[in-house]
């Protein structure tokens, strides 16, 4: 049952946020708290899973995925679990915040990526930096998220994001599919 509700609501999430075109330690900006009532904490890598439901092996893996699409597509990604977004916006607006705060992207190219998934309020986003809004456009963010909801249904997180990270790869290499 929880896990069809879970199903349910990062469905209704897909239509409600696909991709922005807007640009251990819990440490948090007092003035995005403030903004957000959520606060937003310090970065730790490429991901970071504050909800504690990606294990340390499955981490790893993650890691290494997301540094081979960066070495691959020269843009840079960052995976983000929450416990809880802000009611009042989805989980793309709020990624996008996240990634502005944490200045995710090569700050000249604007070629940042956040992937953000929050289990338990059931949100999943991606927000993109404009210098990728072209490649990586709300239709794509959509297919990624819709190919990724069968993993997170059965609470496959780190395999769900290894696969968003693969589908985002492929989108910027389509010959190498």
């Amino acid at each position: 049952m929880m896990k069809r509700a879970f199903l349910s609501l990062t469905i209704a999430a897909i239509v409600l946020s696909a991709c922005n075109s807007n640009t251990g330690d819990t440490a948090v900006s007092t003035e995005k708290a403030e903004e957000t009532g959520v606060p937003i904490p310090k970065q730790m890598g490429v991901v970071n899973d504050f909800e504690g439901i990606i294990s340390d092996e499955d981490e790893i893996d993650l890691s290494t995925a997301i540094e081979n699409f960066e070495e691959s597509t020269g843009n840079r990604i960052v995976v983000v679990t929450m416990d809880t977004i802000p009611s009042d916006e989805d989980a793309t607006l709020f990624a996008a915040k996240i990634g502005n705060q944490w200045d995710v992207g090569d700050g000249s190219k604007n070629n940042g990526l956040i992937i953000l998934m929050s289990e338990g309020v059931s949100q999943i986003g991606i927000a993109t930096g404009q210098g990728v809004e072209q490649v990586y456009n709300d239709s794509v963010c959509d297919n990624v998220i819709r190919s990724i909801i069968p993993h997170l249904s059965v609470g496959d997180y780190s395999g769900g994001m290894e696969k968003a990270v693969s589908l985002l790869g492929e989108v910027s290499h389509p010959s190498e599919k």
